[in-house]
């Protein structure tokens, strides 16, 4: 039997401009900024590299700029 993943749902709240915003989180090496995630580098077939504190993590954005969506995969220590 497979354990359910674990999902973490997080809202953010801008007076910033919508567009600007997406576009600022939909390119992955400004979140560096302000966050643990460092030396962030582009991988093949969509994924992203970095390191965390606690080890390298990949990271793959799933976006949909008309709905207002930015979500990503995440794996941690090249968990699959």
């Amino acid at each position: 039997m497979s354990v359910p993943r674990s999902v973490i749902v997080k809202t953010m709240v801008t007076i910033k401009d919508v567009n600007t915003t997406f576009e600022f989180f939909k390119n992955l090496n400004n979140w560096e900024s302000g966050g643990s995630l460092k030396n962030i580098r582009k991988e093949k077939d969509d994924w992203w590299s970095c390191d965390l504190p606690l080890g390298e993590a990949k990271i793959r954005l799933r976006s949909n700029k008309e709905f207002g969506i930015l979500d990503h995969d995440f794996k941690a220590n090249g968990a699959e």
